[in-house]
């Protein structure tokens, strides 16, 4: 049983890391819409969280547009 049970968490972790975050279905000017809409609470904290996402994974950004730790001289 404990086999069993081991050879089903070593099959299933790797499908749960590839479902672990959703894409963003709005894009930033359905997203102002939406949040000028909505009412403050957890759907407004959805929509902020989902307009962040679409900015941080916009195109034409880099990996190292992101580091803190990245200084440029």
């Amino acid at each position: 049983m404990v086999r069993v049970f081991l050879a089903a968490c070593i099959l299933l972790f790797p499908v749960q890391l590839l479902t672990a975050q959703d894409e963003p279905t709005h894009s930033m000017t359905e997203l102002s819409a939406l949040l000028q809409k909505s009412k403050a609470d957890s759907e407004r904290v959805s929509l902020l969280l989902e307009a962040g996402l679409v900015y941080v994974m916009r195109p034409g950004t880099e990996k190292n547009d992101m580091d803190i730790c990245h200084t440029s001289k």
